[in-house]
């Protein structure tokens, strides 16, 4: 029961400190794929850029995911950026973990999160392609998400009811 205790304390850490990061530095978005043979397809993903190394590495090794060095703004009179991100499955479930602790992406993460469930739709893969229904789900939860990250006068970050 102790070591249960001990798990579960350090889980509400990790999480709760990896949904601060996420609030301040992160990003939560669907966009788009790369074209295939059927056109672009949209896929959510999680992102956070920061110049601090030691953090993409407490995030790979404490959350998951991959890191990379941002080189859009690799300059020499900047420093260097690193890109931590993680696909949308993946996403998903890490999220359902933070949740709790999120204040700023919680409406993007709940979207996100409900963007995962159409990826295991039966079908969703082979010649037929996805229904029509999960493609439609799908855009409206960009555009969805997308309103919650707008920039600007006239951002709001909240959900439709």
């Amino acid at each position: 029961m102790g070591y249960n205790r001990k798990v579960n304390k350090a889980d509400t850490a990790r999480f709760s400190y990896f949904a601060g990061i996420l609030d301040g530095e992160g990003c939560v978005r669907i966009g788009w794929s790369v074209y295939t043979k059927r056109g672009r397809m949209r896929r959510g993903f999680l992102q956070v850029g920061n110049t601090s190394k030691e953090m993409v590495d407490w995030l790979k090794d404490n959350i998951g995911g991959n890191w990379s060095i941002d080189t859009s703004a690799a300059h020499r009179l900047h420093k260097t950026v690193y890109a931590w991100s993680m696909n949308c499955r993946a996403a998903a479930e890490v999220l359902k973990k933070a949740l709790p602790f999120l204040v700023v992406k919680k409406a993007q993460a709940m979207v996100l999160i409900e963007f995962a469930t159409t990826l295991t739709t039966p079908n969703s893969v082979g010649r037929a392609g996805l229904p029509v229904a999960v493609v439609e789900h799908r855009e409206r939860l960009a555009q969805e998400m997308h309103r919650l990250n707008k920039k600007g006068i006239g951002n709001v970050s909240t959900p439709l009811p």
